[in-house]
């Protein structure tokens, strides 16, 4: 159910995308695409001026035991005009609440930090895919048995650990020198056991993209 919904939802955001991308380009006057050869002409721009920025925000995930938002900015760098990649640096915060050893429920504050390198090419005006591969550091509550653990000052014991995640989905970016995108990806490597929702909507603004 859940994949269907997020399935559902990545088809609305991208039929409203086709939509809004069709009307603005209606009002624009057409501009000469550059070619292959002049894209890569040394002489037509610089290093900087291949590069693209941008920020993501992961939008919130909320059910009964966790709430969960990130953040990450990242630069890309187009190797050719439809192609381009680069790092990423991602912030989450998680705050995971459940019944613990002595019958009550208690709360925690969680921050996972990560890194990593994405790719992206751009489909069609706006359409574009996106994949990724990041190591992120998570931390866990401790449970005994169906209940949280606790220390001795009555606070969630958890423990850290680094993990793999990788992600493919696909995305709208608004078009412009500055400009707003929304994306859907999808974590073929989140293990079936994660308190995590595999798919995470992301969205984000660029610059010259």
């Amino acid at each position: 159910m859940k994949k269907l919904f997020f399935l559902s939802l990545l088809t609305a955001i991208l039929v409203s995308g086709f939509a809004l991308d069709a009307d603005a380009q209606s009002r624009k006057k057409k501009k000469k695409k550059k070619t292959q050869d002049e894209y890569f002409d040394e002489r037509g721009g610089s290093f900087s001026s291949k590069l693209w920025y941008g920020a993501s925000a992961n939008l919130p995930q909320l059910n009964n035991t966790f709430f969960t938002v990130g953040l990450s900015p990242m630069v890309g760098y187009k190797f050719m005009e439809n192609f381009s990649a680069g790092p990423r640096l991602g912030l989450d915060y998680l705050y995971f609440k459940d019944y613990a050893v002595d019958g009550e429920i208690h709360g925690v504050n969680i921050f996972d930090v990560s890194y990593g390198a994405f790719t992206r090419y751009k489909i069609f005006n706006g359409l574009f895919a996106h994949g990724e591969f990041e190591r992120q550091t998570r931390e866990y509550p401790l449970y005994q048995g169906s209940f949280v653990d606790l220390d001795d000052n009555g606070n969630i014991n958890t423990v850290r650990e680094g993990v793999n995640n990788g992600y493919l989905g696909l995305g709208w970016n608004f078009q412009g020198e500055f400009s707003s995108e929304i994306y859907v990806l999808y974590n073929f490597l989140e293990p079936e056991n994660s308190l995590r929702i595999p798919f995470y909507l992301r969205f984000g603004f660029t610059y010259r993209f």
